[in-house]
C-alpha cells in the first residue's frame, strides 16, 4: 500500500512541479513538503497540523483530500504501534533471563523465605497461645456441683485448670470435669506456649442448691 508521501510526490512529479514552485503557490515551507513526501513525520508538527498540510497539498495537486487523510490515518496508526513497541523493547529495565540472573532471583527468594520463617518464629516466641473456652459460659448459675470445662488452644501448648494440668488432643482440644463448691466459684484456665507465654481466661460460676439447672 502506498504512503501519503509517495502519492503526493508522484502527483507533483506528474504535474512537473518543483518543490520550490509548490512552496511559492501553497505557502507550505519546503522543508515540510520534503518531510511529507518522505513520510518523515518526526520532522513535522503534531498530527492535527500535518492533516492540514496534507489536505492543502492534496487539493493543490488535484487529489482527493479525504482519500489522502484516510491513508494518513492508517499509516500514522501503524507508526504509533511500531514506536510504542520499539520504546518498550528499549526500556532500561528490559528483562532478560540469564544464568546469573536466575541464581540472583532464587537467592533473593531464599533470603526472603528465611526472613519470613524467622519472623514467624519470633512472633511465636513473643505471642501467647490462643485460648478459646466453649463451655461453661461466664457468670453461670447452676445447682450442679460438677461442670465440664471445654475449650481449644494451640496444639503445642499446655493447659491447666485451677493449676491442674489437663490433656489435649492432637488438635489442641481439651475437656475436663471439675467439682464446684456451693456459692461463688472462680475457675482459671491457663494456656502456656512452649516459650513460656501465657493466655488466661476466667469463668465465674455460682452454685446454688435452689437453682433449677443453668440460667
Amino acid at each position: 500500500m502506498k504512503r501519503v508521501g509517495q502519492v503526493l510526490k508522484e502527483a507533483r512529479i506528474a504535474a512537473r512541479l518543483t518543490l520550490e514552485e509548490v512552496e511559492k503557490k501553497t505557502k507550505i515551507r519546503k522543508k515540510n513538503l520534503v518531510a511529507l513526501e518522505e513520510s518523515n513525520y518526526s520532522d513535522l508538527p503534531p498530527p492535527t497540523y500535518v492533516k492540514g498540510l496534507i489536505k492543502n497539498y492534496g487539493q493543490f495537486l488535484g487529489l482527493s483530500p479525504n482519500s489522502l487523510l484516510a491513508l494518513f490515518r492508517r499509516e500514522y496508526s501503524g507508526l504509533e504501534k511500531e514506536t510504542l513497541s520499539a520504546t518498550f523493547l528499549n526500556l532500561p529495565f528490559k528483562f532478560r533471563l540469564t544464568p546469573g540472573l536466575t541464581i540472583s532471583v532464587f537467592g533473593a527468594l531464599a533470603v526472603l523465605g528465611l526472613v519470613v520463617y524467622i519472623g514467624i518464629q519470633y512472633f511465636s516466641l513473643i505471642s501467647a497461645p490462643r485460648l478459646e473456652i466453649k463451655a461453661p459460659a461466664d457468670f453461670l448459675r447452676t445447682s450442679e456441683r460438677q461442670t465440664e470445662i471445654i475449650g481449644q488452644t494451640d496444639h503445642d501448648a499446655t493447659v491447666s485448670v485451677n493449676s491442674e494440668k489437663v490433656d489435649l488432643d492432637e488438635d489442641g482440644n481439651f475437656k475436663v470435669q471439675i467439682t464446684l463448691a456451693e456459692g461463688l466459684n472462680e475457675v482459671e484456665i491457663v494456656a502456656k506456649s512452649k516459650f513460656g507465654r501465657e493466655k488466661k481466661v476466667k469463668r465465674t460460676i455460682t452454685v446454688s442448691p435452689q437453682s433449677e439447672g443453668k440460667t
